[in-house]
């Protein structure tokens, strides 16, 4: 995922830390059928794996050297435990969550580490019963359960803030948890706000800040398949529903959505006054103008070509795709990211 320039870029310089390699040193005890074992590296944007080994006898072990309060994770392809890579010898212990006789996930236990790593280990494991709520919901329940689960984890983190654990479980709550409750975790002057993985972390919540609810929307200035120029405010806040819908003929996801969207706006564009306005981060021509046949695309579609560099994607602070901007009549946003049936039912609420 393209990493974005912000207006932080002086801050995020005061952020940067003195890199220095410490020896890590995990072993592990697998009382369970798992038979090989991974290291990764966490980053906010991706997880890596970097090395990996056989479970020998039961037993497994991880030695090398990686820079100091690094956050790796130990595990198998399902499931992994963050650490911080501390300069402690780690001990573990992995078995099996059984329930009804069924082998759910496996769970990872530290019995010898770092207080803050054992701290980390026990919020993870708090986080992964409180999750293990939402499995069979569906529909508004799973949204409802989601947030609740998020928020509670933002307590556990606020409880956690003089240590680096934070870092490790802010990308888990970004995307649900209401912008202004993040507030309190951007603290410039914690501990954790120096770590690097905080760097990503800081400029994402910069950026979903920029599409947050209750803010009037953001003009930008675009063209249409014949090379006319539109702005953003011939459409928004002119007393119409506007859903704007950032998409590009290359996303698959983006795809998937357009038979909701299509039939959104045969139901409510000419009744109800509602828009849907396309903004493509596409950087050919072509295709963009070809999917747009293509699909039967009936609702404006603008584009500047500059695929994330572009205007107004930049000041919606996109970062993936599928993404959209739902404003009220008055040109505030009122919904952001909606979609499948989570669209439909709220657009329908809006419309009775």
């Amino acid at each position: 995922m393209k990493r974005f320039l912000t207006v932080t870029a002086l801050l995020l310089v005061a952020m940067t830390v003195v890199a220095q390699d410490v020896e890590y040193n995990i072993t592990g005890e697998v009382r369970n059928s798992l038979d090989r074992m991974y290291l990764y590296s966490m980053g906010f944007y991706e997880t890596i794996p970097i090395d990996s080994v056989d479970v020998t006898e039961g037993t497994f072990s991880f030695h090398g050297m990686a820079q100091k309060d690094e956050l790796l994770a130990v595990g198998d392809s399902d499931r992994i435990m963050p650490f911080f890579n501390d300069g402690t010898p780690i001990k573990m212990i992995v078995h099996d969550n059984v329930e009804d006789d069924h082998v759910v996930l496996a769970i990872f236990e530290f019995t010898e580490a770092s207080e803050q790593n054992i701290k980390l280990c026990q919020v993870d494991v708090a986080v992964g019963n409180m999750l293990s709520a939402t499995q069979g919901a569906e529909g508004e329940e799973l949204s409802y359960l989601e947030y609740a689960t998020a928020n509670a984890e933002r307590e556990l983190l606020l409880e956690n803030r003089e240590s680096l654990i934070p870092v490790a479980f802010l990308s888990d709550i970004i995307d649900v948890v209401d912008y202004d409750s993040l507030a309190i975790l951007m603290d410039t002057t914690s501990v954790y706000f120096s770590h690097p993985v905080m760097r990503d972390i800081y400029d994402y919540y910069l950026m979903i800040g920029k599409r947050r609810l209750g803010i009037p929307y953001h003009d930008a200035s675009l063209k249409d398949v014949y090379g006319r120029e539109h702005r953003l405010s011939d459409y928004c806040g002119r007393g119409n529903y506007v859903l704007l819908d950032f998409w590009a003929s290359w996303c698959t996801p983006c795809l998937r959505e357009i038979p909701i969207l299509k039939q959104l706006y045969s139901k409510y564009h000419e009744k109800k006054n509602f828009e849907i306005v396309g903004v493509s981060l596409d950087n050919d021509a072509k295709a963009w103008q070809g999917s747009i046949q293509r699909l039967g695309l009936q609702w404006p579609q603008l584009t500047d070509l500059m695929v994330r560099e572009g205007e107004a994607v930049q000041k919606y602070g996109v970062v993936n795709i599928p993404a959209n901007v739902l404003l009220d009549p008055e040109g505030k946003i009122i919904g952001i990211d909606l979609k499948g049936e989570d669209l439909t039912e709220y657009i329908a609420e809006l419309m009775e």
